[in-house]
């Protein structure tokens, strides 16, 4: 075994106790209760748009989707549970696509971003929770600033945990400077984390008010934030 596989192999055994310990807290605070068709919905949707509308940032194995504004609006609407699960269930569908296709994609690659979405979700519910209190009491307050405050300090705790971690993982495996790979793509994410944002934070304000059209904006404000971030292959 080289050395690159061996610092890869260290840094999937130092991520599994905490998405293990992660996962399990989703798991244990789901009750029948939580799971309704909205979620099922949701989860579906979720799944499906990882598989076929995804966005590669460029030199680097990253993809992201709408499904961030997905995971932003389920945070939101349904808690840091099933947000977690939700971006496992995610990462799995879009790694697994890519297994039956013509991406080669390694076990193990597949399991170190599972971890990595995992944490990532949980890190950016524990820290918004932790500065702001409890979600759900912000949301009922009605205030426009509280809650854009809410949104931008979501999708920025999403971006710089995802993006760290991530960024360390394609070092070991390119055997590239850590700072190299996180500098690269620190625009694109940046953006398509903040439109994450929008996305979430219209579908939640559609919900509320019953008009579901608005939902429909908010995807198209997505692509349209898109187009700006310049040669994704």
């Amino acid at each position: 075994m080289d050395s690159k596989e061996r610092n890869i192999n260290l840094y999937l055994l130092a991520l599994t106790p905490f998405a293990l310990a992660v996962i399990g807290w989703a798991l244990m605070g789901m009750t029948p209760e939580k799971i309704d068709a909205g979620v099922v919905t949701l989860a579906a949707l979720t799944a499906f748009c990882s598989c076929y509308l995804r966005i590669q940032l460029p030199r680097v194995n990253i993809h992201l989707t709408i499904t961030d504004g997905l995971i932003i609006f389920a945070m939101l609407q349904y808690g840091g549970e099933i947000a977690v699960l939700l971006a496992v269930v995610e990462i799995t569908a879009a790694s697994l696509n890519m297994l039956r296709g013509t991406m080669p994609i390694k076990v193990k690659t597949i399991v170190i971003n599972v971890w990595m979405q995992a944490l990532t979700v949980f890190a950016a519910h524990y820290a918004v929770s932790t500065i702001f209190g409890p979600i759900d009491r912000i949301l009922q307050r009605q205030e426009i600033s509280s809650f854009i405050w809410l949104l931008a300090a979501m999708a920025m705790a999403l971006f710089l945990v995802n993006s760290v971690l991530v960024a360390i993982y394609t070092s070991l495996k390119k055997e590239m400077s850590f700072w190299a790979v996180w500098s690269n793509n620190l625009a694109s994410a940046i953006v398509l984390y903040l439109t994450g944002g929008v996305v979430g934070g219209i579908m939640i304000k559609a919900l509320e008010k019953g008009r579901f059209l608005s939902a429909c904006c908010g995807h198209r404000l997505f692509w349209h934030c898109l187009s700006y971030i310049p040669a994704i292959r």
